[in-house]
C-alpha cells in the first residue's frame, strides 16, 4: 500500500514502539490483539512487523476494510473485520488480550463530549477483553484528561502509563 493511501492519526507507529511492546502491555507477542477503528492506518501492519502474531483490525466502513484486506492479502496473520465498535456482537466476549485505541476515543469525545457513545464504547471494549486484558489508548488528550475520563467510568479499573512523546494510557 502506497504511503498516500494511508493515514495515521496522532503519531506514526515508530513514535509508539516503546509503548506498544510486551513489557509495557504486560502481554506477549502471541497475544490476541484488537485494533479499534483501524481506518487505513499502517498501525496494524506495523504491529505485525514488530512481532505481534495475532492482530485483528476493525472499522465500521466496509470500503476501508476491503482496501486493507487487499493491501495485506499476502499477510494472512492480519485479520480485517467490518464492525461498529459501539456494538460488535459477532466479536467474542473475552476474545482479546490487548485492544489498541489510536484516536478512536478521541473521535467519540470530539463528536459528543463524554456522552453515551463513550460509555457504550468502553463497555464494548471491556466485553471483548479477556480477564487481565489491556486497553492501550493513544490520544491527543493529555494523560490527566484521559485519567479523568476513564477514572469516572465504573466499568474500568484504571492505571495510567505515559510516554514522553505524546502519552498513552493503560486500563485493566
Amino acid at each position: 500500500m502506497a504511503a498516500e493511501d494511508t493515514f495515521d492519526w496522532i503519531v506514526p507507529f515508530e513514535a509508539l514502539s516503546g509503548l506498544l511492546q510486551p513489557p509495557t502491555l504486560g502481554h506477549g507477542y502471541d497475544s490476541r490483539m484488537l485494533v479499534l477503528g483501524c481506518g487505513n492506518s499502517t498501525l496494524s501492519a506495523s504491529l505485525w512487523r514488530a512481532g505481534f502474531t495475532d492482530v485483528t483490525s476493525v472499522d465500521y466502513r466496509p470500503e476501508v476494510i476491503d482496501q486493507m484486506r487487499a493491501a495485506h492479502a499476502d499477510t494472512p496473520a492480519l485479520k480485517w473485520d467490518v464492525a461498529d465498535v459501539l456494538s460488535c456482537p459477532h466479536m467474542p466476549s473475552g476474545g482479546f488480550d490487548i485492544a489498541v485505541d489510536k484516536g478512536m476515543l478521541d473521535w467519540f469525545v470530539a463528536a459528543e463530549g463524554t456522552g453515551d457513545s463513550v460509555a457504550a464504547y468502553l463497555r464494548e471494549v471491556k466485553r471483548m477483553l479477556a480477564p487481565g486484558g489491556v486497553l492501550a489508548i493513544v490520544s491527543f488528550h493529555p494523560p490527566v484528561y484521559m485519567a479523568g475520563l476513564l477514572g469516572g467510568c465504573p466499568l474500568l479499573g484504571y492505571e495510567s502509563r505515559s510516554e514522553t512523546d505524546g502519552g498513552g494510557s493503560r486500563s485493566e
